[in-house]
């Protein structure tokens, strides 16, 4: 994806918590695609704590498949929330 996905700044508009053996906190994260559509979905990366890695409001960069933009990764965040 790294080299055929397109970019997109996009907002962690909330936390999902999924608890279970090993509690992850996974991003919601809403995007606009270069075609205008906006996405709002769970990425998939998720961290191993009751603590977000991302909070609410942070602004985040995201490289997503084009044909399927709900397939998305993460690939930068504010600084300041880090």
């Amino acid at each position: 994806m790294q080299r055929l996905g397109a970019r997109a700044q996009g907002v962690v508009v909330r936390n999902k918590i999924n608890w279970g053996r090993n509690t992850t906190v996974r991003p919601i994260i809403r995007f606009i695609t270069m075609d205008g559509r906006t996405i709002e979905s769970e990425s998939t990366y998720g961290i191993a704590f009751a603590i977000p890695r991302f909070p609410e409001g942070a602004t985040v960069t995201v490289i997503y498949n084009q044909e399927n933009p709900f397939e998305f990764d993460i690939i930068e965040a504010s600084r300041r929330y880090i």
